[in-house]
């Protein structure tokens, strides 16, 4: 048999760039040996050679082949194997092996994750190259493939918060420096993100024209929902209002745009992706400021004088452009006032509240002041303020008073009973002062009594008021006004209640109709007045002075309105005040 074997020629080579041929040699044998070549449990592929025999030792024959191998990455590491035998073989077939070092790659290059890859701004990127490679791949490079930007030379790629200008095609490239060889993989990578929105105007900002606001979004998907448009003021919020939208726009058109229209508009898109902000919604905004002049409404339409004493108008306002001046006329025709010794024009700076579509704000103004001495009793009335600016002009009317409640309204009766009568009426404006109500009661419409003082202070509203102790079968005239420490209001109403009943009537003098007993006794015939003033209830003992009292006809219709609007006699209101409103006549009888 072969006394041995080996294999000669094994070296490194480079997969798909050159071949390698090894070598397989018996030792001496007689007969000749037979060689065979194996890759593990298979035959080994490649080109054999002619066997070659050569003279050996003792008589014996030494064998040659070549098997030449046209190597892969695939074979790298593979074990190659040549058995010579012949018939004198009894034992196992002596062998020699070789293991194969091929140099390859970089194969199969791959970016992980695979596919295409999808992440919303301000997320992390993540992503690693691998490659196939004998000796190891020493290099990787990343770029954007779309503008050839470098974007690292690692294994891995890792963009801690991802922009939108970071998508693009991502490519890496592996090299084995070993073999000068390199390989690429790349990768589309989307960056979403929530649309930037932009708000512009067009038009005239000038009072009565027509602005049209458009909204605009720009983002990843395209894919928009558009909300409806927030109208402000500051950080108070006006209205909202529904714009026209199409794709990628909302239009909002004003038309008769007036100071009103003056803020800050906002406009909310969504494309369902979050934005940096932790929003879904974006907004955009513009800030209109409508050309004009405006007066502010507010409760001052009515200002308070007193004769030879300092009087002041002050009206607060809006412009755009700020430069503007004021004019005062008094009256609606006549002269315009101008500066004085005693008289005062100018304008000042203010932070004014005024209603946007119902809603308060507060606006940087400027108000139209009037300083002036009273001096006489025309200066009371109708004042004109007219403001003027590039614009245009206004104007507005108010009144100087003397300061006295206006007339209560509507005063009339809503039940009568056998004994009681139930007034009500309506408050006059009190003129920012405390008020008082006088409510006075009379059988001939001569001779009046106090029945009763309510002290309204500034409440506004409705008020009610039960006179019980009434004499059936008799006429009563009422009356009501008010007072303040400014002055007496008019009356507002007289007004007269008869009840017939069954039993007989009689004539009675005034103190006997109105209770009022001689000899320091009261008689209860006004016994209480129960007044409702909102959601209070006042219990006010009676008050009044004695009279006379004339027959009264008992056939007098039930109700009567005479509209007297005269004010009530000085005395009357001279000794209803002296006591500060504690007492009244009845307390000095």
């Amino acid at each position: 048999p072969p006394t041995n074997v080996s294999i000669t020629n094994n070296r490194d080579v480079t997969a798909g760039r050159e071949t390698l041929t090894l070598i397989c040699t018996t030792g001496t044998s007689n007969p000749v040996a037979d060689i065979t070549w194996s890759n593990g449990t298979s035959a080994a592929t490649g080109s054999l050679s002619s066997e070659m025999e050569l003279p050996g030792a003792y008589g014996g024959k030494i064998l040659s082949q070549n098997l030449t191998i046209i190597p892969t990455h695939y074979m790298d590491g593979s074990i190659i194997a040549c058995l010579a035998q012949n018939s004198q073989t009894t034992g196992p077939s002596i062998f020699d092996t070789v293991t194969l070092n091929i140099r390859y790659g970089p194969d199969n290059v791959q970016i992980k994750p695979t596919g295409d890859l999808a992440l919303v701004e301000g997320e992390m990127l993540n992503a690693s190259c691998s490659a196939e490679c004998n000796p190891v791949c020493n290099s990787y490079r990343w770029q954007n493939g779309t503008d050839n930007s470098s974007l690292g030379s690692s294994q891995s790629l890792m963009i801690i918060k991802v922009r939108r200008e970071h998508a693009g095609v991502y490519i890496c490239t592996a090299t084995n420096s070993a073999i000068s060889n390199s390989a690429k993989a790349q990768v589309i990578f989307t960056v979403n993100y929530a649309p930037d929105v932009f708000v512009v105007y067009s038009g005239s900002l000038h009072i009565n024209s027509t602005v049209l606001l458009t909204c605009r979004a720009s983002g990843k998907p395209s894919q928009y929902t558009f909300h409806e448009w927030v109208h402000k003021v500051g950080d108070t919020e006006i209205r909202r209002l529904t714009g026209e939208n199409t794709a990628n726009t909302s239009t909002l058109t004003l038309t008769n745009i007036s100071i009103e229209d003056t803020g800050t508009y906002m406009c909310s898109v969504d494309n369902s992706v979050t934005g940096q902000n932790g929003q879904i919604k974006q907004t955009g905004q513009t800030d209109l400021f409508v050309h004009g002049t405006t007066f502010i409404e507010n409760k001052n339409s009515m200002f308070i004088g007193v004769i030879n004493k300092s009087a002041k108008i002050e009206m607060p306002f809006y412009s755009n452009p700020a430069s503007t001046t004021v004019h005062f006329y008094k009256g609606a025709n006549t002269a315009e006032i101008t500066n004085t010794s005693d008289t005062l024009i100018f304008l000042s700076s203010s932070l004014n509240t005024c209603a946007f579509y119902g809603k308060e704000v507060l606006l940087n103004g400027q108000s139209a002041v009037l300083h002036f001495r009273m001096v006489k009793t025309t200066d009371y009335g109708e004042y004109k303020a007219v403001l003027l600016n590039d614009i245009g002009s206004t104007s507005r009317v108010i009144v100087f008073s003397s300061g006295e409640p206006e007339t209560p309204a509507n005063f009339h009766i809503t039940d009568v009973q056998e004994k009681q009568v139930t007034l009500q009426w309506l408050s006059g404006d009190h003129r920012g002062f405390d008020q008082t109500f006088v409510i006075q009661a009379s059988i001939d419409n001569i001779t009046w009594t106090n029945a009763s003082l309510i002290n309204a202070g500034k409440t506004e509203g409705w008020f009610a008021a039960t006179i019980t102790g009434l004499k059936s079968n008799t006429a009563y005239y009422f009356r009501l006004y008010s007072f303040n420490v400014n002055g007496v209001g008019s009356i507002a109403d007289i007004n007269f209640v008869t009840r017939t009943l069954k039993e007989s009537a009689s004539s009675l003098d005034i103190a006997a109709a109105l209770g009022i007993g001689f000899g320091g006794i009261l008689l209860g015939v006004i016994g209480t007045i129960s007044v409702i003033i909102i959601r209070k209830r006042i219990t006010a003992r009676p008050k009044y002075s004695s009279s006379s009292e004339s027959d009264m006809s008992t056939d007098m219709r039930t109700y009567v309105n005479t509209g007297v609007s005269s004010s009530p006699a000085p005395s009357h209101y001279e000794e209803l005040r002296q006591d500060h409103m504690e007492k009244t006549i009845y307390d000095h009888i």
